[in-house]
């Protein structure tokens, strides 16, 4: 009898076990295949009358398969999103550290060195994220002019100049040769001074964003959006690669490869986004479609 008792109890359990087993597989099936199934749905000849009710559930349950298809893609999309924008804020990581000096180019004038301590003290900053900018910027040419106007060691602009020099005799924008003594766009102290109090003002204005304010050096203010992945200019993307290589040559071909990897998954967010409103406007034809039949529950 007990034989017999446990015996039947075993058969239930395993058709409850298949039965369940197999309305796994059938939500699952409807689950991935439901935008398919929805576009054969939106354009299925309208159903006789007696099949309403019945394919009207149906219905239902497709909607609600869709709807969780469409959440699941949606915070892939998102969840992409931000790795992809932590991904490329690594590299701000690596500005904002202290590396050691031999890091940076090694035959640096000691003059420019001991001017760049001096106020990296004053204004808080990484000497040698500074002496890497100086690199980056002019190469150490103390005469460097750009197409533009910016001067000196630090590419300053005469606007800049201006601004933290109200009271210098030189205007910023002579060409280099004209002597105006140690208060000049081009004397060494005087640039280095003004662009270093400019990268400060910068880093306080971001809020210690350190990559921000970089970019926000070499591409201006306004051009600095920080909901945006990356730099808003090809120049300035090369310029905070090249300052990150002087920075970290040790490290060289690994920020490269997450250089690559957070391109990839930008590339893969945009191809995902474009695929999310596909979706959503699946959706909404097929609401449009069907929206005006009434389906006993």
């Amino acid at each position: 009898m007990k034989r017999a008792v446990l015996s039947s109890f075993q058969r239930e359990i395993f058709s409850f076990g298949r039965i369940l087993l197999r309305r796994f597989f059938s939500a699952l099936f409807l689950l991935v295949f439901s935008p398919l199934l929805l576009v054969i749905d939106i354009f299925s000849p309208a159903p006789p009358e007696q099949a309403c009710a019945s394919q009207g559930r149906t219905r239902m349950k497709l909607l609600y398969a869709y709807l969780l298809f469409l959440a699941v893609f949606t915070a892939a999309a998102i969840t992409l999103y931000y790795n992809s924008t932590r991904e490329a804020r690594r590299l701000e990581t690596v500005l904002g550290n202290f590396f050691h000096s031999v890091e940076v180019q090694s035959d640096l004038s000691q003059e420019v060195v001991a001017i760049v301590h001096k106020y990296a003290v004053r204004f808080d900053l990484n000497p040698h994220l500074v002496l890497a900018m100086i690199q980056v910027e002019s190469g150490f040419n103390t005469h460097a002019r750009s197409p533009k106007g910016a001067c000196g060691l630090m590419q300053v602009t005469p606007l800049v100049w201006r601004h933290y020099n109200p009271k210098s005799a030189c205007n910023g924008r002579h060409a280099p040769g004209a002597n105006h003594g140690n208060d000049c766009i081009y004397a060494v102290e005087a640039n280095i001074r003004t662009g270093m109090q400019l990268l400060r003002d910068l880093i306080i204005y971001f809020q210690g964003e350190t990559g921000a304010a970089i970019e926000a050096y070499n591409a201006g203010l306004t051009n600095v959006d920080l909901e945006r992945v990356r730099p808003k200019y090809k120049e300035t993307r090369n310029y905070l690669r090249r300052i990150g290589s002087v920075l970290a040559p040790a490290a060289r071909e690994q920020t490269e490869e997450s250089l690559r990897s957070a391109a990839g998954s930008r590339r893969l967010f945009h191809t995902l986004v474009l695929i999310t409103l596909g979706l959503w406007f699946l959706f909404i034809i097929w609401v449009i479609r069907h929206f005006p039949r009434r389906y006993p529950s």
